[in-house]
């Protein structure tokens, strides 16, 4: 999922890199992560499960950085709600999106013989809560 996930991101995010450490993070590590030249976060991504309390500390602890919480296969509404609350509490206070990706069973077979990813924005169910 981490790869399916860079590989959207990757136009927008030159620099995206998995499994690394955020300086400024002693708590949380990111599954994906974009940092500009001063290492400041612009893009983190999550994969998979994600506690309440982490998206949380996330959202309101870099407001100007554009997340993803990216699930496998899962029913969108009790996530979509629980998303819905955070962000709602946060809005005025945030100046980046956040991204919400579900993705099919069937995008597991997304890579190419070749190793190659091939998945794109049509491919996945995408909601986002835009930046203020």
């Amino acid at each position: 999922m981490k790869i399916f996930l860079a590989k959207l991101y990757a136009s927008q995010y030159k620099e995206i890199k998995i499994e690394t450490y955020h300086r400024a993070e002693r708590r949380y590590k990111p599954d994906l992560l974009a940092t500009d030249l001063r290492e400041e976060a612009l893009f983190w991504g999550e994969c998979g499960e994600v506690s309440e309390a982490k998206i949380q500390h996330l959202i309101a602890k870099y407001s100007n950085t554009h997340f993803c919480f990216a699930k496998w296969n899962i029913k969108l509404l009790p996530f979509e709600r629980m998303l819905d609350k955070k962000v709602n509490l946060l809005r005025r206070k945030r100046s980046a999106p956040i991204d919400f990706i579900n993705f099919k069973e069937e995008n597991k077979r997304s890579i190419a013989e070749n190793g190659e990813i091939i998945i794109d924005w049509n491919d996945i169910y995408l909601r986002q809560w835009p930046a203020v």
